[in-house]
């Protein structure tokens, strides 16, 4: 996984969901799961991964179970963006 997508990844969350949550949240924190990002925010997600790295990423793909945590979510950009 490259760094540059975890690191626009969780700039993103952070910006989108950590202000809420007055705190930051950890790239091995359940977001999906958690209840942190909701269904209009996995489309907001989903926007942002095609917008950035040109990577489709589609609700199915998101949660417990498939890619919750922002190092997983990362990893799934990654390899359908061609690693960016």
């Amino acid at each position: 996984m490259s760094a540059a997508v975890l690191d626009a990844l969780r700039e993103f969350v952070d910006r989108a969901w950590g202000r809420s949550l007055r705190r930051p949240i950890s790239p091995s924190e359940p977001l999906v799961s958690s209840g942190i990002i909701d269904s209009f925010g996995l489309v907001d997600l989903s926007l942002f991964a095609e917008r950035e790295f040109g990577a489709r990423i589609d609700a199915a793909d998101l949660g417990a179970g498939r890619a919750d945590t922002a190092e997983e979510i990362a990893r799934l950009i990654a390899s359908r963006s061609g690693g960016a």
